[in-house]
């Protein structure tokens, strides 16, 4: 009896000792916890990646200057006489008669008082063909980029199909057609952008 109380306290003494073992431990703990400020170990991927810039990369991003030639006038001496018809009432008339018959100008009559002059390319281009109309004379279509310039009522013109032109070239001169016949010498000119007719005023500026 007597052993059997001696082993029973030993077991009731490791108890306590471990049970406040583990008290002092979770104490210690509590208080680290509480003195000592939340860390988190760092991990790579949360830092953000530096990345360093690519020169081609860029030079390719960069907006560039779009570089056109600029178009000039087709002549040096002259002033137009007959306007595009747009529909709306303008100072210079843009109807055309013909025995007759009133059809709404295409395109822009230029004169030089009815005296000839040189008709020059108004920008680098191609000749995309020379005609020949018994009402409307002879004349030269010239592609340039997205335009196409049409020059007609001319002389002398020297210039073929294929040919290459730069613009101030001469590429004939001001003459006369049967259609337009009161204006004696002028140049009648048309324009087509992207293969759709439009107001010459768009594209040029006119005196």
């Amino acid at each position: 009896m007597i052993a059997y109380e001696r082993k029973n306290k030993k077991a009731k003494k490791r108890f306590y000792l471990s049970l406040g073992f583990l008290a002092v431990l979770v104490a210690g703990v509590i208080a680290y916890q509480t003195l000592m400020p939340n860390q988190t170990i760092p991990v790579f991927n949360d830092f953000p990646v530096l990345k360093l810039p690519d020169t081609e990369e860029e030079q390719q991003e960069e907006p560039t200057a779009e570089v056109k030639d600029t178009i000039i006038l087709p002549y040096k001496k002259g002033s137009k006489v007959v306007d595009y018809f747009d529909g709306e009432s303008s100072d210079i008339v843009s109807i055309v008669e013909f025995e007759g018959v009133y059809r709404p100008s295409q395109g822009v009559d230029i004169s030089n008082s009815g005296e000839a002059f040189e008709v020059l390319s108004a920008a680098n281009g191609t000749v995309l063909e020379v005609t020949s109309d018994p009402l409307l004379g002879n004349g030269i279509r010239i592609q340039s980029d997205h335009l196409i310039i049409t020059y007609q009522s001319l002389d002398k013109i020297t210039l073929k199909k294929g040919d290459n032109v730069v613009q101030g070239d001469m590429i004939g001169v001001a003459s006369t057609n049967i259609y337009q016949a009161s204006l004696k010498n002028h140049l009648h000119l048309v324009v087509e952008k992207d293969n759709v007719r439009v107001d010459p005023n768009t594209i040029f500026k006119f005196e």
